[in-house]
């Protein structure tokens, strides 16, 4: 009777989809830092190989130097010639250390010349090396089809095997299903998002790629004079390094500290005057532990599903492609670089600017949720606390716009869920995937086990694939014939958008690179002028709601029966939409109140002079810039000119089994319209800025390491404030009786209508410091607010 035979580790390691995150986290990466794969005898490269040039002390490969091992379902694809689908539970493991290859490949030589019949005592000093040297770590692909469109699991270990925290500072995670910082250069793949080659490996035909690899590396500490430390005279720029010789260019780091710039320390003593005003009610110091804290923003992490894409999708899918490149060796794609380091200067790609903008804050926005809350309050004292979950619903399709629609989307396309689509509370907003097994029994218990999803997509505010799926409004049957705008401010608006297909999502270019995000997320981007229209924006900047404790029977103040009609039968006409669309009833109860616009600012725009054609400035006009400026003038850059994604295309060294190149050429695109989304709220920013770690947020840019997001949005906001809103001038009038002085500060609109200044919400309010002192030079007057 023979021996049972041991079952390989990794053949018994679960799925990523049948365990919570950080619970499959604890399996797989013990497995990998441990190099269980070497010691089942997985099939690796041919030897160690690099992914690009090394230049002057520089790696331009799209990963350090490799080795890759291959788990036997993997082999069996490969040598089935890369046909059909890669099968669940094949592992790719990307053994990595830092480029070039050729010093761990001519090390290893070394140690064969020095223990030529102890190939155990190479390996073993071989590994020592790796991690000594190479900073030893591995980048993991492990196919699983059913969490995304993809179906990988990417995963980053390191030689301790630590598993994620999603505790403050806040770093991307290490491991993630469908990672679009990975799929960035893996969607450029002919097929299955992997570029792996017969050819690299061991034991078959063909040769790795090669790479120019220059002398730079060979100043290695610990070593004699020799082949691995070699001195200045025989090394290119006499040992100087890219890194020092782009130093020597920016000798002047004044830009360089504006643009890294952080928030003025508080004041040490509290304003008298403010106090006065404002006297301290209690509660200030409260502690950390009493508070209520929002999830880490990268626990905000939707891919798109496998079988066809939702309609919705987290914005770290976006983030790898349209997070922008932040200098040398990567490029400067989307970057106004302004430091000799990777990352100094201003990331303005799509998500960059946007991720700080009011728009990428509008579902953490605590000005918002107080406001919410003392709505909720004002119910409940008008007696009308049943109606909380109506209105709340409302408020949150525009502020949580992706979880709130996509909650309705599947609730009515599968009614056997159980999910309710007619009240998303304010508290999915603080739920995210469970982590672990107990996190996720806990879930189970309460009931939001089902809505985690929603919350993570409502905390993304106005996220990519809002603004890039909505449609134009369509009237309904038996509507009367509305032009264009009548049929949108009578259906589109409140955050009742329309929708287009779940697997498109609409841009401004023509003549668009599709097949990378086809491949990452089955989704084909497409051109559609709407995307340039007002509309898009005023779906969320007209608001149209209900008066719940005003008098029915009459109009409100300032309307005639008329216009009272209107505004009552487009809030029917939204309710009637989301119902026959969706099977939604949340707005049925707030139609039998009279209505009336809480904010205008489309309104306004559509009542200016840059409505009309000869003089049109759209909304995006002036809130997408396609220019930058810095706020101290130094930087000045009249029309951008960029590509508008970054992917593995002819930039990045050459792979194997790549997309045709036809597909991947992304063309530089003149007049780029930045995503930066600002009006005058620098207080919103502030605070998240302030109060990162309250507020779930990051303060470095996961692609350009830039820091100053938050810092650019509040400079975006001065300049605005200081060019584009008003002039002001000082009038000095005799007060009453002649005793005092009465002051006019005469205000005159720069664009010359009402958006000039904030006016567009009545919560909004702009004041205006202006100081007195007698006309002898006197100490000045106590600070006056107008």
């Amino acid at each position: 009777m023979s021996a049972a035979v041991a079952q390989p580790v990794s053949e018994r390691l679960p799925l990523p989809s049948e365990l919570p995150l950080l619970d499959y986290e604890a399996k797989l990466y013990p497995f990998v830092a441990n190099r269980t794969f070497a010691k089942e005898g997985w099939k690796h490269d041919k030897r160690w190989r690099d992914t690009g040039p090394f230049l002057l002390d520089t790696n331009y490969g799209t990963h350090p130097a490799v080795r890759i091992y291959y788990s036997p379902g993997l082999i069996d694809w490969l040598e089935g010639g890369r046909k059909g689908t890669v099968p669940d539970g094949a592992i790719i493991v990307k053994e990595m250390v830092s480029a070039p290859a050729a010093r761990y490949v001519e090390y290893r030589k070394l140690l064969e010349v020095l223990h030529p019949d102890d190939p155990a005592k190479v390996d073993s000093e071989m590994l020592s090396f790796l991690l000594k040297t190479g900073g030893l770590n591995w980048t993991v692909l492990v196919k699983d089809s059913s969490v995304s469109h993809g179906g990988w699991f990417f995963a980053s270990v390191e030689p301790s095997a630590e598993i994620d925290s999603f505790d403050p500072p806040f770093s991307p995670a290490s491991g993630q299903a469908g990672d679009g910082t990975c799929m960035r250069c893996h969607a450029s793949a002919a097929e299955e998002l992997t570029f792996s080659a017969l050819a690299n490996i061991e034991g078959y035909d063909g040769e790795p790629l090669i790479f120019r690899v220059d002398e730079s590396w060979r100043n290695m500490e610990g070593f004699p004079p020799g082949p691995f430390r070699l001195p200045e005279v025989q090394r290119p720029a006499n040992g100087k390094s890219e890194a020092a010789l782009i130093q020597d260019l920016f000798h002047n780091d004044d830009t360089l500290e504006l643009s890294n710039a952080t928030a003025a320390a508080s004041p040490s003593t509290i304003n008298p005057e403010f106090a006065k005003t404002f006297p301290p009610a209690g509660g200030i110091d409260v502690a950390r532990d009493r508070l209520q804290t929002l999830p880490s923003q990268w626990l905000d992490h939707v891919p798109s599903r496998p079988g066809g894409a939702q309609h919705f999708l987290t914005s770290d899918n976006c983030v790898g492609c349209h997070g922008g490149l932040g200098g040398p060796p990567y490029g400067t794609t989307m970057f106004l670089q302004t430091g000799p380091n990777y990352g100094d200067g201003y990331n303005i790609s799509e998500y960059g600017e946007w991720r700080w903008s009011p728009m990428g804050l509008a579902g953490r926005d605590p000005i918002f949720f107080a406001q919410l809350e003392s709505e909720f309050a004002l119910l409940d004292a008008a007696g009308a606390d049943d109606l909380k979950s109506n209105l709340g619903t409302t408020c949150l399709s525009c502020h949580g716009a992706m979880g709130q629609r996509q909650l309705l989307i599947d609730a009515h396309a599968d009614p056997g869920a159980g999910l309710e689509p007619n009240d998303f509370k304010v508290d999915y907003t603080l739920l995210h995937a469970p982590l672990t097994e107990a996190e996720k029994e806990q879930q189970k218990k309460d009931g939001t086990l089902p809505y985690h999803v929603y919350g993570n997509l409502a905390r993304e505010g106005i996220s990519c694939a809002v603004c890039h799926h909505i449609a134009p409004p369509q009237r309904a049957e038996g509507q009367p014939d509305y032009n264009k705008l009548d049929t949108f401010l009578m259906n589109g608006t409140t955050g009742v958008f329309r929708l287009n297909e779940a697997d498109r999502l609409v841009g401004p270019y023509e003549n668009v690179r599709r097949n990378p995000m086809q491949n990452a997320m089955g989704i084909t981007p497409v051109y559609d002028a709407y995307i340039k229209d007002s509309e898009v924006c005023g779906t969320c900047h007209t608001i149209n709601l209900p008066n719940v404790d005003a008098n029915t029977s009459v109009p409100l103040e300032g309307y005639t029966a008329a216009d009272q009609d209107v505004f009552n039968k487009a809030g029917r006409n939204g309710a009637a939409f989301l119902n026959a669309e969706y099977g939604a009833t949340f707005q049925e109860p707030l139609t039998k109140f009279q209505h009336s616009v809480e904010q205008a600012t489309y309104l306004e725009w559509q009542n200016s002079r840059f409505s009309e054609k000869a003089t049109e400035r759209t909304c995006q006009s002036c809130h997408m810039k396609t220019d930058f400026k810095s706020v101290d003038g130094s930087l000045s850059v009249p029309s951008i000119t960029t590509q508008i994604a970054a992917i593995q295309d002819d930039t990045l060294p050459d792979v194997a089994n790549r997309l045709p190149q036809d597909e991947l050429d992304v063309p530089f695109r003149e007049g780029y319209r930045r995503h930066n989304y600002v009006g005058l709220n620098v207080f919103l920013v502030e605070m998240l800025r302030q109060f990162s770690a309250e507020m779930g947020m990051s303060l470095t840019d996961p692609m350009t390491y830039a820091t100053n997001g938050a810092q650019l949005t509040i400079d975006t906001m001065a300049l605005q404030a200081a060019e584009e809103t008003a002039d002001i001038s000082l009038e000095l009038n005799e007060g009453y009786g002649g005793s005092s002085r009465a002051y006019k500060c005469p205000t005159r609109q720069v664009t010359d209508y009402l958006r000039g200044l904030v006016s567009g919400a009545p919560s909004l309010k702009c004041a205006r410091p202006v100081q007195t002192a007698k006309r002898s030079g006197a100490p000045a007057a106590p600070m006056v607010q107008a």
